[in-house]
């Protein structure tokens, strides 16, 4: 199953969590952003969400409004985070590939995101950096050792 979906930027990484007396704790603009982002995309499934099982593998397309700079990964975390209280997974650790690519910058900002199992059908299931599979030469492999 291949799951396609936008959702709106989530607050940065340095307004995610406030501290208090007790500790840490989630934004309030945190936690709005999650609780609207699940409750749309949960209604952007026609039937209920899908709970996806096993290896996942996400990719994501960062469409930041400005030229400001920032770092891609910072959104990871939110993204994974509001796709489990959505519902469409078990855990964030069922993600096993997370391919992040910057786009063009396009106003308000987005998060273009695709989402499926990695099965037998899909190349990275047995791909790997280390792997006799691997289709890149290594520095030793082009005598640069």
């Amino acid at each position: 199953m291949l799951l396609k979906f936008t959702v709106p930027l989530p607050p940065s990484s340095n307004h995610r969590l406030m501290a208090t007396k007790n500790g840490l704790i989630k934004a309030p603009q945190y936690r709005r952003w999650m609780d609207s982002t699940a409750e749309d995309l949960i209604a952007s499934f026609e039937e209920c969400p899908p709970r996806l099982e096993g290896k996942l593998m996400l990719y994501v397309e960062v469409v930041f409004p400005d030229r400001r700079k920032r770092d891609i990964d910072n959104v990871l975390k939110s993204l994974c985070d509001v796709l489990t209280k959505a519902g469409v997974y078990k855990d964030d650790s069922q993600l096993d590939v997370i391919t992040v690519r910057r786009c063009e910058v396009q106003k308000p900002g987005e998060l273009r995101c695709a989402l499926w199992c990695i099965d037998d059908y899909n190349p990275f299931t047995n791909w790997s950096i280390n792997g006799h599979q691997n289709p890149i030469k290594t520095a030793g492999d082009c005598g640069n050792a």
